[in-house]
């Protein structure tokens, strides 16, 4: 699992996505050239979104291709798939709602991101949670995973020896 934040700030998100990207594309490089049938996750707040129409409540739809977009395109090229838009392609839903600015626009900016394999596998649910109760301006998306540690595991070892129980009651 890769967690990112990433940047608010317009010049941030200018100058530093470059080095950002290229952080995670190292990290999951050397993670999938060491384990090379192992599943990627990334999650976290990109402070981006691809779709104005799908991931805003905006109702004019200014902008075509949203200007941090990249971001979300550079993980993707990594092989990283939205899970959410995979399994609710044309699902309008937004994860940032501000808070005591009712002119801003809220959007979709929280994802989880994963290998095709765990993104479309039918065991994998994701949804975003409307209700949690959090004082913050974000919800939580959360993401049921199919796993199967287990079967990684090189040698069963026993967590604990078979033993008979004989149960002795107490006559009255």
């Amino acid at each position: 699992v890769v967690a990112v934040y990433g940047y608010s700030d317009e010049h941030d998100k200018i100058h530093k996505y470059p080095k950002l990207i290229a952080a995670v594309k190292k990290a999951v490089k050397t993670f999938r050239k060491a384990n090379k049938k192992a599943m990627v996750m990334l999650a976290g707040d990109l402070n981006a979104y691809k779709d104005e129409h799908l991931d805003t409540n905006a109702t004019g739809g200014t902008e075509t291709i949203p200007r941090h977009a990249q971001v979300i395109h550079a993980f993707e090229d990594m092989g990283l798939v939205d899970v959410f838009r995979r399994k609710h392609p044309q699902s309008r839903a937004v994860t940032r709602m501000p808070q005591g600015q009712q002119q801003q626009v809220s959007r979709r900016l929280d994802y989880i991101m994963a290998t095709k394999q765990l993104a479309e596998h039918r065991m994998t649910r994701i949804g975003i949670h409307a209700l949690a109760d959090t004082t913050s301006d974000h919800v939580p998306v959360v993401m049921d995973v199919p796993l199967d540690l287990a079967g990684v595991a090189e040698t069963a070892m026993p967590t604990w020896e078979p033993r008979e129980v004989t149960q002795l009651r107490r006559r009255n």
